[in-house]
């Protein structure tokens, strides 16, 4: 529902008068044509992160649904070490890489 008011909205006289058009076909994806079924493809399609997943992995207790021990270990596994920013028990406020 949300794309399909983007869409509306990119498409209005204001929105349009202040963008450069361009008639390459390949910029042109005809959003504004596709079904919900449709939409959802060319959403999944193209979604991902720009950003540095963290937290995924969180140095907790167990008990707690946490994944690593203090040393980095995953609970229940040998040998399996867990390094990287995934084991954060918060998300920081910065750029991750500052942290890692």
């Amino acid at each position: 529902r949300s794309l399909k008011i983007l869409i509306k909205l990119a498409n209005t006289k204001p929105v349009l008068s202040a963008l450069k058009q361009d008639d390459n076909p390949l910029l042109d994806h005809n959003l504004g044509k596709l079904s919900d079924d449709e939409l959802e493809n060319e959403v999944r399609k193209h979604v991902e992160t720009l950003y540095h997943p963290t937290s995924t992995c969180s140095v907790v207790p167990l008990e707690e649904n946490g994944v690593v021990d203090p040393s980095l270990k995953v609970y229940g596994l040998e040998n399996v070490r867990v390094v990287d920013a995934s084991i954060f028990s918060r998300i920081v406020a910065g750029h991750t890489v500052n942290s890692v």
